[in-house]
C-alpha cells in the first residue's frame, strides 16, 4: 500500500516477482497515512486518509456530498481508501504487507521533525494512536493489522532520496527520518531506497535543453522546474520529469533503477528476517 509513486512505478510487482510472490498493489494516488482536517488537505483530498474507518469517512464527508461540495463518486473513492478496504481483507492471509507511505504526509512530518532529527524510543508518541500525526497513525494501523493476523511480516518502504533541498524535494529527508524511527522502534525490515539511488542535490550541468529534448522525442509536455540562471534543471527533475513521480521519466531509466534497487533490498531484508 502507498501513494501514487508505488501505484505507478513497477518496483512493487518487480520486487515480488523477484522472490516468487504474488503482488497485490493497493497503492492509491494522493493518499496518505494520517487523518487530517478538511482545512489542512481540502475537501477533495482530506478523505484519502488510509487510517480513517469507513464509518468515520461516512460521518465526516457525507455532509459535503449533501451540500454539493463533494461528488457522490468522490465519496465512494474516499470509502475505498480506508484501511478497512485497502488492507484488512488481505491481512487475513498475506505473508508480507509493505507500507510505502510518507511523501503525502508532509504536514505531519514537518510538525514531527521541525525541531528534532529523530524520535527516540522513549518518546510518548509510541504509546499514541493519535492519527493526526504519522507515528500515531502508523501505531494505529499496525495494531489493526495485527488484530487480524499477528504473524504477518510488515515491511516499510522507503522514499527514493533524502538529500535534495530544492523546492518540495526537501520532503525526502523527513520521510527518511520517520521510516528509520519506525523501523528501529518496531524492529521492522526497512527498504532504505534513498541510500542506493544516489540522486545528487543541486543542478545538473548542461541540462538546459533536457526537458525540450524529451518533450520533442516522447511528445510529452513537461516544463522546467525551478531552473537556475543558466536554465539548468535539478537532478531531481531528471529523475522525475513531472517533479514528483519517477515513472514520469519517458526513457524508463528511473523505473529501471528503482526496480533494481528495491527488489535487491526486498530480497535482502526478507532473508535477514528468515522469510
Amino acid at each position: 500500500m502507498g501513494t501514487s509513486i508505488p501505484e505507478g512505478c513497477t518496483y512493487p510487482d518487480y520486487s515480488c516477482q523477484s522472490i516468487g510472490a504474488k503482488c497485490i498493489n493497493k497503492s492509491i494516488g494522493a493518499s496518505f497515512m494520517c487523518a487530517y482536517d478538511v482545512s489542512e488537505k481540502g475537501i477533495e483530498y482530506a478523505g484519502l486518509s488510509l487510517t480513517e474507518t469507513i464509518k468515520e469517512k461516512e460521518n465526516k464527508y457525507r455532509k459535503y456530498v449533501e451540500e454539493g461540495k463533494l461528488s457522490s463518486g468522490r465519496m465512494n473513492h474516499f470509502i475505498n481508501c480506508s484501511f478497512e478496504n485497502v488492507v484488512l481483507p488481505y491481512a487475513k492471509w498475506a505473508d508480507i504487507i509493505v507500507i510505502d507511505h510518507g511523501y503525502n504526509d508532509d504536514i505531519s512530518l514537518y510538525k514531527l521533525y521541525e525541531s528534532k532529527n529523530s524520535i527516540n524510543d522513549e518518546n510518548e508518541l509510541w504509546l499514541s494512536t493519535d492519527r493526526s500525526n504519522f507515528i500515531g497513525a502508523f501505531n494505529y494501523l499496525v495494531a489493526e493489522i495485527r488484530k487480524i493476523n499477528p504473524n504477518v511480516q510488515i515491511v516499510v518502504g522507503g522514499y527514493f532520496q533524502n538529500t535534495c533541498t530544492i523546492g518540495y524535494a526537501i520532503r525526502g529527508k523527513y520521510v527518511q527520518r520517520v521510516t528509520e524511527d519506525i523501523c528501529r522502534h518496531y524492529k521492522l525490515p526497512i527498504l532504505d531506497v534513498w541510500n542506493h539511488v544516489g540522486i545528487p542535490d543541486g543542478y545538473k550541468p548542461k541540462s538546459e535543453n533536457y526537458i525540450d529534448s524529451i518533450n520533442s522525442i516522447y511528445k510529452t509536455d513537461f516544463t522546467k522546474w525551478i531552473p537556475n540562471e543558466r536554465g539548468e534543471i535539478p537532478y531531481f527533475q531528471i529523475f522525475c520529469p513531472d517533479k514528483v513521480h519517477p515513472f514520469s521519466d519517458p526513457t524508463g531509466t528511473s523505473d529501471k533503477i528503482l526496480n533494481a534497487v528495491v527488489s535487491e533490498l526486498f530480497k535482502k531484508r526478507l532473508a535477514e528476517t528468515g522469510i
